[in-house]
């Protein structure tokens, strides 16, 4: 999900994933112009931050977990600087850990229009349409319960307090009424253009990507499925033309033992939090 992020002054939106499949962390980074993107391996991940901090001790999921933590966007123990140079844009970030400095540089590469277009540009159609639907149904939702109340008044139905009484919707006069603000919203989103990103913007955003992708998974799924039968209905075949080739020669068959895989469960203990390795003490001697 995207989110609203500072560097230098300057305003972002930031995405983290994790993509379980590559067993790796995928960045993304834009202004709304370029995007920017980094994908590291939790292996690479980890074993760049204990070059860079040799002080710290601790077990690799909880080590991934507090690196990815300081690009959290509500944490503000971290200190953040940015740097911009030929193609790339390189993101220093360091807080304290009991008096030790923790600190991990991220390096994202400039990505070319298409994954711009595919990380942030799509997707942003994908809310508009969605939020066009969705302002279609309310407003046959609001005619239809005007009409409802209409249809109490000429039962005879009285309404006892006057505040609570509504003039009939009119989706002239919405439309009018909401474009009277967009000069105002205008300048706000030409100042900080992630600001268009809210809680309930940024929630519904989620929503409509979960959905998203979960169409396009069952779509794949059953692609899947028909694909499987096909191959198996091929292997069927084979394996009848087969038998029936070896009954004709009246060659013996030799059962073939099935090897066996048996499936091997890691469990992963509770994770320690972070803690800075001890200093060793060391003993000068000075010869007078």
């Amino acid at each position: 999900m995207w989110k609203p992020i500072s560097f230098n002054t300057r305003e972002f939106l930031l995405k983290l994933r994790f993509l379980e499949s590559l067993n790796a962390y995928q960045i993304d980074l834009t202004n709304f112009i370029n995007l920017w993107q980094q994908q590291i391996s939790e292996e690479d991940l980890i074993q760049t931050c204990k070059k860079v901090n040799p002080l710290i001790y601790a077990k690799p999921k909880v080590l991934s977990r507090h690196i990815m933590s300081l690009l959290d966007t509500e944490n503000d123990n971290v200190v953040k600087n940015m740097e911009e140079k030929d193609n790339q844009i390189v993101l220093n970030l360091h807080m304290m850990l009991d008096r030790v400095c923790f600190k991990y540089q991220f390096i994202l590469e400039l990505q070319p229009a298409e994954c711009l277009y595919k990380e942030f540009t799509f997707p942003m159609v994908l809310m508009i349409s969605e939020l066009q639907k969705q302002k279609e149904i309310m407003s046959e939702l609001l005619a239809r319960k005007d009409l409802e109340i209409t249809q109490y008044k000429l039962e005879g139905a009285k309404l006892i307090r006057k505040l609570v009484q509504t003039k009939p919707f009119d989706q002239d006069t919405f439309n009018r009424n909401c474009l009277e603000s967009i000069s105002e919203t205008k300048a706000v989103l030409e100042q900080n253009p992630s600001k268009i990103f809210s809680k309930s913007f940024a929630n519904l955003y989620q929503q409509v990507i979960t959905a998203s992708n979960k169409s396009k998974t069952n779509t794949d799924e059953n692609s899947n499925i028909e694909s499987e039968m096909e191959n198996t209905v091929q292997i069927l075949l084979e394996e009848n033309r087969t038998s029936s080739k070896k009954k004709s020669m009246q060659v013996e068959n030799f059962p073939i033992k099935d090897s066996k895989i048996s499936e091997v469960k890691t469990e992963i203990p509770e994770l320690p939090n972070i803690i800075p390795k001890k200093k060793k003490k060391c003993q000068v001697v000075l010869n007078l």
